[in-house]
């Protein structure tokens, strides 16, 4: 399965790039490497495509959960901690779910 384009986490789409030349720029942006960003000055998430697709999931769920609790404005301080607490478990019960995943993707009035 393909990476998608785009995430849209509340009002916000942020497309997903993967060029070297974004990451290049990002990490002389933020002054470290990663293996993923989302940068919301830019409303875009940065990944490094030289990752293994396990990975590129772990990584992108992690920076769709910090989006996530960016539209919450909580206090960032336990931020990283819950995220990284929060990504494994996460997909690890969507993955084993598919019934629930459904579920909580149907709209109302679908069966």
């Amino acid at each position: 399965m393909e990476l998608p384009k785009a995430v849209q986490i509340g009002a916000l789409s942020y497309p997903i790039k993967t060029d070297r030349e974004t990451i290049n720029q990002a990490t002389v942006d933020g002054k470290t490497d990663f293996w993923a960003n989302i940068r919301f000055s830019e409303t875009d998430i940065v990944l490094e495509p030289n990752q293994t697709l396990a990975h590129q999931r772990m990584t992108l769920l992690h920076e769709v959960l910090h989006g996530c609790f960016h539209t919450t404005m909580l206090s960032k301080k336990w931020e990283e901690t819950a995220v990284r607490l929060l990504t494994g478990p996460l997909l690890d019960v969507l993955r084993r779910n598919p019934d629930l995943l459904a579920f909580l993707l149907a709209e109302d009035g679908t069966e």
